[in-house]
């Protein structure tokens, strides 16, 4: 009996290369044979590739972990972990898909939505630190103003609004620190 489709290597990977994501899963976990081929880095190259062909890769990866981020769009993850590493390859790749332009847009629009509707001031700071927090994760991007210079400028006069609107010092002081680290001024 044997432990694999077809028991070469090679040729289970490009049957692997195939499967739906539900199925690979399955399979990584169906036997010892298949777990050591899932943990092959041609085949999360190769899926990763499926997803996106000009992807910059770097031996520094963990593919399987990264072709999951990038399956769900979990653009955070993958600016922090490219920032992390210096990887501005990765950052400017970033920049030039639609996809993380949108994701960008929507969370500061939602960010500003839900300040515009919160009046309780302690719920209110929390989502300003919240959206601070995802600007610094993203920073790379505002900072290159791949969503406009207009759209980046009136972000700034927004979270300026905002920390005018704050009497503690100690969190206008850590707001303007934010700023600082962000855009770098």
């Amino acid at each position: 009996m044997s432990s694999g489709l077809t028991s070469v290597k090679d040729t289970d990977l490009i049957i692997l290369q195939n499967v739906t994501d539900d199925e690979l899963e399955e399979l990584c976990y169906s036997s010892r044979y298949f777990h050591q081929l899932c943990q092959n880095r041609i085949l999360w190259h190769d899926r990763i590739l499926k997803l996106y062909p000009n992807f910059p890769f770097n031996e520094k990866m963990e593919l399987k972990k990264l072709y999951y981020k990038l399956k769900v769009g979990d653009w955070t993850a993958i600016a922090v972990w490219a920032d992390y590493h210096d990887n501005v390859t990765i950052l400017k790749w970033m920049m030039m898909l639609k996809e993380y332009k949108m994701y960008l847009i929507n969370n500061i629009k939602k960010y500003l939505n839900i300040l515009s509707t919160v009046y309780n001031r302690k719920e209110k700071i929390k989502v300003l630190i919240q959206m601070y927090n995802f600007i610094y994760n993203h920073r790379y991007a505002f900072t290159h103003y791949i969503l406009g210079e207009n759209f980046t400028n009136t972000v700034k006069i927004k979270l300026d609004e905002l920390q005018q609107e704050t009497p503690e010092p100690e969190l206008k002081d850590m707001f303007e620190s934010y700023k600082q680290s962000i855009f770098n001024l």
